[in-house]
């Protein structure tokens, strides 16, 4: 399935099978620098770590705020509708039960670290090939 250009949050355990994983890959901090930098994008990216940044920090959804502030407000918002990427986002755990849980794992249960709206505030449910998505399109 040809993805449209935007944001693709999904469990890591369906990457691969729901959604192929891009040749390229980033961490969070890479994206997002290469975004406020105005640099050269992949037209298609696995950004990874977004969960593991936020668990490690005292106050996730000011940290998260501040992702979406350089993923949605100029400059950066314009630079990526401009280049137009797919951006894969494969998380420990995600779950939607109301809002989009998404965390870590820890000894294999799920930890809730932050709800994905803080970051991606567009995102919507969607279903590729039997698995839950949150999509974002730019």
């Amino acid at each position: 399935m040809a993805l449209r250009p935007g944001f693709y949050v999904i469990e890591r355990a369906h990457l691969g099978k729901a959604i192929q994983r891009p040749r390229e890959t980033m961490s969070i901090v890479a994206f997002l620098r290469a975004v406020r930098r105005k640099e050269l994008l992949p037209k298609e990216v696995c950004v990874i770590g977004l969960e593991r940044l936020l668990y490690r920090l005292a106050d996730p959804q000011a940290a998260a705020i501040v992702v979406q502030q350089v993923l949605y407000n100029p400059p950066g918002g314009h630079h990526l509708r401009r280049q137009g990427p797919v951006v894969v986002m494969p998380l420990e755990y995600l779950e939607l039960l109301g809002y989009w849980k998404a965390g870590i794992r820890r000894h294999n249960q799920p930890v809730e670290v932050f709800n994905v709206a803080w970051v991606l505030p567009k995102a919507d449910a969607n279903t590729i090939d039997g698995a839950d998505v949150c999509v974002s399109l730019l």
